[in-house]
């Protein structure tokens, strides 16, 4: 009985909904930070074909530019290249650079959805955007002080 009860109390805790609006903004920044994902690291992950875009939560994407995008280039190469030395060579150097262009794209590419997804999480966590570019005012017995802070991420 014990087990079912624990059971149901777990379930329920992953089941609902965070309600954002009731929180603190330290609250809000440690969630936020502890649930964003870094675009430097997806793209050293599709140095891996693909895990890059599982990192970024889109792996079908990754399947579909990394796999067919390189078999649809390989078969219109064998299509396109008559059988002598030459064109052989022509032709692995045609997929290959084909290849390479794509593994690229994908390292762009998994950058740009994991952009997206932190810019959706902030949006989903605060509510709006949160500048990058912060000043502050403080004031001073002689006058005033100004704080400028930007941040990278």
């Amino acid at each position: 009985m014990k087990k079912i009860l624990l059971l149901c109390l777990f379930s329920i805790s992953f089941s609902q909904q965070l309600d954002y609006s009731k929180m603190s903004e330290v609250e809000k920044m440690t969630i936020y930070n502890s649930m964003k994902k870094s675009p430097i690291a997806s793209g050293f992950l599709e140095i891996i074909p693909t895990a890059g875009y599982a990192y970024s939560g889109n792996w079908k994407r990754g399947i579909i530019i990394r796999f067919g995008i390189s078999a649809a280039t390989s078969i219109i190469a064998g299509l396109h290249v008559e059988n002598d030395i030459e064109s052989e060579t022509s032709k692995d150097a045609f997929i290959g650079t084909f290849i390479l262009w794509t593994g690229l794209y994908g390292v762009y590419d998994t950058m740009n959805l994991v952009s997206e997804y932190n810019k959706r999480l902030q949006t989903q966590i605060f509510g709006k955007e949160i500048s990058n570019l912060g000043f502050n005012l403080y004031p001073f017995q002689d006058g005033a002080g100004i704080s400028l802070t930007y941040s990278f991420n």
